[in-house]
């Protein structure tokens, strides 16, 4: 379960099943509902405003987030998927300034870092430690 608000004004409280509801907090409107079908162990918003990426099991979903004017049959929009990211569950998520790339950490020492945008001759980038 978590909440988020976003840089656009969009709160994104998602409850222990995974069941999200979005809203516009400066109109007071709900702006849509999503099902993600699992429990969620993180989310974190990009310091943009315009996408969110969510912690499933032992990968990151990244949504594109709606506009804050208009409801919306559907709220979230996937652009990106990374299912096998760790071997553990992912626990944190960071964006960098320019919301093109993402940290995600995990309970298996490692952090990933992944792109938003198509890069040729990338592949994410493995940190890993030891104690």
């Amino acid at each position: 379960f978590g909440i988020e608000v976003t840089e656009k004004g969009i709160l994104i409280a998602v409850d222990i099943e995974g069941y999200c509801v979005l809203a516009n907090i400066r109109k007071n409107v709900i702006i849509g509902y999503f099902n993600f079908h699992d429990k969620i162990s993180v989310l974190s918003s990009s310091s943009c405003g315009q996408y969110l990426a969510v912690g499933l099991k032992h990968g990151v979903q990244i949504f594109e987030l709606p506009s804050t004017l208009i409801k919306q049959i559907e709220p979230l929009v996937l652009i990106k998927s990374y299912l096998a990211l760790h071997s553990a569950k992912v626990t944190c998520i960071n964006w960098s300034k320019d919301s093109r790339f993402v940290l995600t950490g995990s309970k298996d020492m490692t952090v990933r870092l992944l792109n938003l945008n198509k890069i040729e001759g990338y592949s994410p980038f493995v940190f890993s430690g030891h104690k």
